[in-house]
């Protein structure tokens, strides 16, 4: 399982990022989990704006 998060609009995150979003967010983050729902990747990216660790572990 996938599924997108994003920061848009001044720190709003935004779960299951469209096309539309996902294009205009300042950060991206795609989070695959596992059949057991262990977190298996993470990969962000910063276009705009800097994710910090302490919100990338809140979010997954």
């Amino acid at each position: 399982m996938a599924i997108s998060i994003g920061i848009i609009e001044q720190a709003r995150f935004v779960l299951d990022l469209n096309y539309l979003k996902d294009s205009a967010a300042l950060v991206d983050m795609i989070i695959t989990k596992s059949g057991s729902s262990e977190s298996v990747e993470l990969q962000g990216t910063g276009e705009e704006a800097d994710m910090y660790i302490q919100e990338m572990l809140s979010i997954a």
